[in-house]
């Protein structure tokens, strides 16, 4: 089996961020051409975004990184992590700036989408942390008011990427970092609340 992530980053000044990550599983390994397809499709649909930003940030193209899943000596099994390997794939795209009049919340400041499978398991869930909504979307409450769109920006991308590697039919799956498992991503939520990095809700 060979493992993948592929990373949307936005940046910010001079700072740039890892957004959001989405991992897949594959049961062959994938060639230069398929990776750098995926690296494409997937920047191509981020970067449609740019409507949903204000215009103090870029979203950048997104890559595709490698993973290869490391069996720990120590501890109870099953116990593995995963690695990152040199393999890495950099979409061709151009940046594009976010077309949103006025700033942005701070760099901390995310919508958090929930990733939920069948599982009942705690670790079979996954966040995703979005870039930062313009202060003009969110109210005193801390309610962002594009929320829905917001969602459907996260699981459009994971569509793309998956109509990328429809020869091997892959779906979106949230990985156990520690133990391996693989759980299918049958839905997309969020509570509609801008959290900050120190307090987000799942």
């Amino acid at each position: 089996m060979a493992f993948y992530n592929v990373r949307a980053r936005w940046q910010a000044g001079n700072l740039k961020f890892a957004s959001f990550g989405m991992d897949f599983e594959t049961p062959v390994e994938l060639d230069a051409g398929e990776l750098q397809d995926i690296a494409n499709t997937a920047s191509t649909e981020w970067l449609s975004n740019v409507g949903l930003f204000a215009t103090d940030v870029e979203l950048q193209p997104c890559t595709v990184q490698g993973f290869e899943r490391v069996e720990d000596s120590a501890g109870p099994p099953p116990v593995a992590h995963r690695e990152p390997t040199t393999v890495e794939f950099v979409g061709t795209n151009a940046t594009a700036t976010g077309t949103v009049s006025g700033q942005s919340s701070a760099p901390q400041v995310s919508l958090v989408v929930t990733l939920r499978s069948a599982s009942p398991q705690r670790r079979a869930r996954g966040r995703v942390y979005t870039p930062p909504p313009p202060e003009s979307v969110i109210d005193g409450a801390g309610l962002v008011s594009d929320t829905t769109t917001r969602v459907t920006m996260v699981s459009d991308l994971a569509a793309a990427v998956e109509g990328a590697l429809a020869p091997v039919d892959i779906d979106h799956v949230i990985f156990s970092t520690r133990y391996g498992d693989q759980n299918e991503v049958i839905s997309y939520t969020s509570d509609g609340l801008a959290d900050t990095q120190r307090r987000r809700k799942s």
